[in-house]
């Protein structure tokens, strides 16, 4: 439990202070790879690569140092925390709370899909729901990456104020073992078939005597659970990147793929270290403003109202203004 608290240890292929630094330590950093390899920027370049659905269902540090005083994370205290009846009840009760969320994401969704652009297979694949509740901000155990580097760099700065000292990262990764979205979901499905054909059996089965109507009906309702919310042991606990049919201009503008993250208070770790590295950012406000003026704005990122009502007040209600 205690590596999700852990500073990120990602071995660092250099430091940057202007994008075009960045895109030469890109290019030299890519190897042979001239276009492929996923990249993530985080505005701290001491957090570890953590899932959204695993930052929402355990406490935060400064929570813990609250009630506990500051408990030393390499320290037996610290582990017997997470050992505790109430905080595993907690933490249960958030993840059950959070995958309440999906399965009225799933029932609710249908009027609003005309907002999604392409909507194909969306209502069919249970993979496709949980990526499209993550493209709009619920937290899910998939990760985001992108294809573009300047994308990845900008999501790094976004937040940074003209004071911002700390130090931004853009990790590199080289996928180790990529599906479609389709390839992943078929073999999800096909592995759920054979390793819980028992349970679903005693669920299903028919003869007149046994047969339970309103527990067969949870069959696909546990299906989807586990695709959301459990370990599962058929699938591998290294990463497995998906690139999947794009929902909108959004998705399409960020250049999306997705990793697969089975361990859930874990952090992201690739089967082979080399494979993953991570530039550090300095002067993160200062890059922002190069992406601004080479035409990285909220508004191309996030194509809508939204994102182009963002990027006007930034340029013209700019908070950080100086009257003095």
């Amino acid at each position: 439990m205690k590596d999700i608290y852990l500073k990120d240890n990602t071995a660092c292929a250099g430091v940057v202070s202007s994008v075009a630094d960045f895109l030469h330590l890109v290019k030299k950093s890519n190897g042979e790879w001239l276009y492929g390899n996923l990249f993530r920027g985080q505005g701290d370049t001491e957090w570890p690569i953590l899932s959204s659905l695993t930052r929402s269902i355990t406490p935060s540090i400064n929570e813990i140092k609250e009630k506990y005083g500051d408990v030393e994370l390499n320290s037996q205290k610290f582990e017997d925390i997470f050992k505790s009846e109430s905080l595993k009840k907690s933490m249960i009760d958030k993840l059950n709370s959070i995958h309440t969320s999906y399965v009225n994401f799933k029932n609710l969704l249908p009027p609003y899909l005309n907002e999604v652009e392409h909507k194909e297979f969306i209502l069919n694949s249970d993979l496709s729901l949980l990526l499209l509740a993550q493209h709009y901000g619920l937290p899910t155990r998939f990760i985001d990456w992108s294809l573009n580097p300047l994308v990845a760099l900008y999501f790094a700065v976004e937040s940074s104020e003209p004071d911002t000292k700390k130090k931004a990262a853009v990790f590199i990764y080289t996928g180790e073992n990529t599906l479609t979205g389709e390839e992943f979901y078929q073999g999800f499905q096909y592995g759920f078939d054979v390793n819980c054909k028992k349970m679903v059996t005693s669920l299903t089965d028919t003869d007149s005597n046994k047969f339970d109507f309103i527990q067969a009906g949870k069959v696909s309702s546990y299906k989807f659970r586990m695709l959301a919310v459990e370990e599962i042991e058929f699938i591998p606990s290294h990463p497995i990147s998906i690139t999947h049919f794009r929902f909108d201009r959004r998705m399409d503008g960020q250049e999306c793929m997705f990793t697969f993250q089975n361990k859930l208070f874990e952090p992201f770790k690739p089967l082979e270290s080399k494979n993953l590295i991570k530039i550090e950012v300095e002067k993160p406000y200062s890059i922002k403003t190069e992406l601004i003026q080479l035409g990285f704005v909220t508004s191309t990122i996030y194509p809508s109202i939204s994102g182009l009502a963002q990027s006007l007040k930034f340029n013209h209600a700019n908070v950080n203004y100086k009257f003095l």
